[in-house]
């Protein structure tokens, strides 16, 4: 075990190194600021140093280049055998080799476009993962009191890929928040915050924390491990087993980023679950839950590897998963899903922007061929204007995407996914025949149903333009074995376990059309229930959607059932002209509990329903004002029984469009 004083003359000559500072008093500036302590009692140990002209000049930043060479002095880091694969190394050979060093050594990374940006401004978020990333290099280890996220008002501006080290050196108390409640993740870290991070990391070492990993348990019986893993994604045990998970989470210490039961991940730091698909598990339907108890099912997804089940892990242990759907909290159960942290994560969904403009949603298909994998896609809709031709960005509701280093690359949804089933189609039956006779042969049992479509729309509400991208693509544009078996276009009860079996049979294409625009969307999908809890019922929002909001909920197990509709939309609309795109101004809730009334008048008896949830999509027709001056919307009605209803403005917020 490394003892105390030299774990503190190890962290003594690293922060002598911090930059290129010469004598001086070092008086002035910092004098009467809150991180004044700190500063000064740097200054004290001879640790930091001011400048010439007396100046500490606290508020200076520190790049990135410099606190990279600082942990490679100090650390003593192994000399790389090969430069690191930046197109940016800086001139100085000193730099070269300690970047390199630090990138062997997992401290650092670089972009997407392959470049270091040796000379950014160091963001505070990217501080604490370089700090996280010297103790796991060091081995050094501690008990960190949560596995959440600190609940700062911004935590939605920390980067996914950082959320860990932040909350590490936020439990150990080194990084702390602002006053206003904020982290300001993307704040430069300046000389002042340096002296303060520095003075606290001491301390924690001066109260006798454990960073050396403590004593390890026996081997034994046990089936538990820990483990870290690289940046190409091999995984090393460390000594020692455990006879549980609670054993082995509570002596995880510092950066130990996997715990393993048999071998088989059961925790890890960041990464995506997807559905187990061993032997015998192609048809299985999996549930996920709204809490641990595994009471209440929100949703469920299929483990068909064909249909590319993907959610972000949030946390977990033997027995719980936590994972995002979509954007929305779940829990699953551990034995179900197989656990990919994110440096094994190579090959998985993701968006890219065409040549021509239009976002390609690439699904990744990790059992194809014995393993070997497979990519297959579709056209989705316009590619937001921030992103750039080729490059992979990864979203999990199709709207909000992020880079691969997890950074936010900006918000834009794509209109027909998002669109109020609730809603008329400006094409004709003729124009949506001529769409069918071009795309889907003329053996289709889609053929000449365009008069179908719109008497769909016009006798219970539907969109035509949707009805049409569910047929499309549920039956393979009429085209499958049950379409011209059965007449079912729209997989009405071809649950997974049979789908031809279980198929409802109906005598015409006419039938089957009006079955699914009346039984299931008129009477389920796009209108409240009020009969039971809402979370059981088939509405979770009128829209094609995801697996977090819309019919895609509960209606498919395939989580990209209502964005693959959404595309067949796009592409019928773009093809005729683009009539429908952008028609209707959409917004949606921002609360829970919504009163959406029948008139714009909150005094009177009024309340045509209740929205459990936030999110849930309108169109804004228009506006009118109530007795008080207040503004409200006239919008869609999710009632079977109404067309319109009123909401206040103040809690519905228009969304993003790609355009």
């Amino acid at each position: 075990m490394k003892t105390l004083m030299k774990i503190q003359t190890m962290l003594l000559a690293l922060l002598m190194v911090s930059v290129l500072i010469v004598p001086g008093t070092a008086e002035a500036g910092y004098k009467g600021s809150s991180l004044e302590g700190y500063i000064t009692e740097m200054i004290d140990k001879e640790i930091m140093q001011g400048y010439p002209d007396g100046t500490f000049r606290h508020t200076e930043p520190v790049t990135r280049v410099e606190f990279t060479v600082i942990l490679y002095r100090a650390l003593d880091i192994q000399e790389a055998d090969d430069e690191a694969p930046f197109t940016d190394l800086p001139g100085r050979d000193e730099f070269v080799s300690a970047i390199s060093a630090a990138y062997e050594a997992g401290i650092i990374s670089g972009y997407d476009d392959g470049t270091f940006r040796p000379d950014d401004k160091i963001e505070r978020q990217q501080m604490a993962v370089m700090i996280d990333r010297a103790f796991e290099h060091l081995g050094y280890r501690t008990i960190v009191g949560t596995i959440d996220v600190p609940d700062f008002m911004d935590k939605d501006q920390i980067s996914r890929r950082f959320t860990e080290a932040v909350n590490y050196v936020t439990s150990l108390g080194i990084i702390r928040g602002n006053t206003n409640g904020t982290f300001a993740p993307n704040d430069n870290a300046q000389r002042g915050h340096a002296a303060a991070f520095l003075s606290r990391m001491l301390t924690v070492i001066e109260t006798g924390a454990d960073l050396s990993g403590g004593d390890q348990p026996d081997e034994g019986s046990g089936s538990y491990q820990l483990a870290v893993i690289s940046q190409n994604g091999s995984i090393t045990t460390r000594s020692g087993r455990y006879e549980s998970f609670e054993d082995a989470y509570k002596n995880r210490g510092a950066r130990s980023d996997l715990i393993l039961n048999d071998g088989e991940i059961v925790h890890m730091q960041s990464g995506i679950v997807r559905p187990n698909n061993r032997p015998g598990a192609i048809n299985n339907v999996y549930s996920v839950y709204d809490n641990g108890a595994f009471l209440s099912a929100f949703t469920y997804i299929t483990s068909d590897h064909r249909f590319t089940s993907e959610l972000t892990y949030l946390g977990g242990d033997e027995r719980h998963i936590k994972v995002s759907v979509a954007g929305r909290t779940g829990y699953v159960r551990a034995g179900e899903f197989e656990l990919i942290p994110s440096q094994q994560a190579t090959e998985r969904n993701h968006y890219v922007k065409a040549t021509n403009g239009f976002l390609v949603h690439r699904l990744y298909d990790p059992s194809y061929n014995q393993n070997q994998g497979r990519y297959v896609s579709y056209t989705y809709g316009k590619a937001p204007s921030f992103m750039e031709t080729g490059k992979r960005y990864y979203s999990e509701d199709g709207g909000t995407f992020y880079t691969g280093n997890g950074e936010k690359a900006g918000e834009a949804y794509q209109y027909f996914n998002r669109l109020p089933i609730k809603s008329e189609s400006r094409y004709t039956a003729e124009e949506l025949d001529h769409y069918i006779r071009e795309h889907a042969g003329s053996a289709s049992k889609m053929q000449g149903m365009g008069k179908y479509l719109k008497e769909a729309e016009a006798r219970y509400g539907v969109n035509a333009l949707f009805i049409l991208g569910a047929a499309a693509h549920e039956s393979a544009f009429g085209n499958s074995v049950i379409a011209r078996d059965t007449n079912n276009l729209y997989g009405i009860r071809a649950t997974d376990s049979d789908p031809y079996v279980n198929a409802s049979r109906f005598d015409t294409v006419r039938e089957s059309t009006m079955s699914f625009a009346s039984t299931y969307m008129l009477n389920g999908y796009m209108h409240y229930n009020p009969a039971g809890n809402l979370l059981t019922q088939r509405f979770q929002g009128a829209i094609p959607g995801t697996k977090a909001v819309g019919a895609n909920v509960r209606y498919a197990s395939d989580m990209f059932w209502g964005q693959k509709i959404a595309g067949h939309m796009f592409r019928a609309d773009r093809y005729l002209g683009g009539k429908d795109f952008v028609r209707y101004r959409i917004a949606e809730t921002t609360v829970s509990g919504l009163n959406v009334r029948t008139e714009p008048d909150s005094t009177k008896n009024n309340v045509l329903y209740q929205y459990a949830r936030s999110a849930m999509p309108v169109i804004i027709f228009d506006e009118a004002k109530a007795p008080n001056g207040a503004t409200w919307y006239h919008v869609t009605a999710d009632h079977k029984d109404h067309k319109r209803a009123y909401i206040h403005s103040s809690y519905v917020k228009e969304v993003p469009f790609a355009k």
